[in-house]
C-alpha cells in the first residue's frame, strides 16, 4: 500500500478528479521512485525536467488551472504595462542593481489584445552586469536578509523583478525558455540594444564593481521603451 502524501503542487496545471497524482506521473516519466515531496521537487529543479513534467501532466489529463481573478479592461492593462516599461528604463539606468533587463516577452490574452484580460503574461530575461558587482550584491543580501549565498543570488534577481512589476497581482511572469519551447505565441517587446557587443564588454570587465561604463554604453544607444496595439 502506498501511504505517501502527494506533494504540494503549485504549478500551472490542475489534477483531474480521476487522474494520476503528480507522484505517479513523475515516477512514470523519470523511471524512479520518489520517497518524499522534497525529493521529487529537488529532482525536478531544472528547466528541462520541469518542462518534461509539465508535458507529461498535460498528456495525463491535467488541465491548465482556471484563473479566478476578475478580468480588467484592456485600457487598464495598457496603463499597468506602460508603467512597467517605464520602470524598465529606470531599472536599466539604476547602478544599484546587479542585472540589466535583457529582454521582455509578451504572451497570452494581453498580447492578443482581448477586450478584457485577467493577467498581463510576460517573461523577463536578465543579464549580469559584472561578476564582481553580482558578488557584492549577494553579500549584501546575505548580510541584510540573513540568507545563504544561493538565496542571496535569487534575491538579487527578485529585487529587480519586484521593482519592475511593483508586485502588482495583474502581472504573471513565466520562464522565457519554457514559453519558447512550448511554442506559445509570443512577441519580443524589448531587447537590450546591440546585445552581442554589450555582452562582450561585460565579459571584458567582469572584475569591475563600478559598472558606470556599462550604463554609459546603454545610455548612448537606448531607445525608450513603449508598447501599443
Amino acid at each position: 500500500m502506498d501511504d505517501r502524501i502527494p506533494p504540494k503542487y503549485n504549478g500551472p496545471f490542475e489534477q483531474p478528479k480521476t487522474g494520476p497524482t503528480v507522484f505517479e506521473v513523475a515516477e512514470r516519466i523519470f523511471g524512479r521512485r520518489f520517497r518524499s515531496d522534497t525529493e521529487l521537487w529537488k529532482f525536478v529543479n531544472s528547466e528541462q525536467r520541469d518542462l518534461e513534467l509539465n508535458r507529461a501532466l498535460l498528456a495525463a489529463g491535467w488541465k491548465p488551472q482556471k484563473k479566478k481573478k476578475d478580468k480588467i479592461l484592456l485600457r487598464t492593462a495598457d496603463r499597468l504595462f506602460q508603467a512597467l516599461m517605464n520602470r524598465l528604463d529606470e531599472s536599466n539606468r539604476d547602478t544599484r542593481f546587479a542585472y540589466f533587463v535583457e529582454e521582455v516577452i509578451l504572451f497570452g490574452s494581453y498580447l492578443r489584445r482581448d477586450e478584457r484580460v485577467t493577467d498581463i503574461d510576460i517573461c523577463i530575461s536578465y543579464c549580469r552586469k559584472t561578476q564582481a558587482k553580482l558578488n557584492r550584491t549577494i553579500r549584501r543580501m546575505m548580510r541584510d536578509r540573513h540568507v545563504d549565498a544561493d538565496e542571496g543570488y535569487k534575491l538579487s534577481v527578485r529585487e529587480i523583478d519586484d521593482f519592475l512589476t511593483a508586485r502588482h497581482p495583474r502581472f504573471h511572469t513565466s520562464d522565457t525558455g519554457t514559453i519558447r519551447r512550448l511554442g506559445v505565441p509570443c512577441k519580443v517587446i524589448y531587447r537590450i540594444p546591440q546585445a552581442k557587443a554589450f555582452l562582450r564588454l561585460i565579459a571584458a570587465t567582469e572584475n569591475r564593481i563600478d559598472v558606470k561604463h556599462l550604463h554609459d554604453f546603454l545610455e548612448r544607444r537606448v531607445r525608450r521603451s513603449t508598447f501599443g496595439p
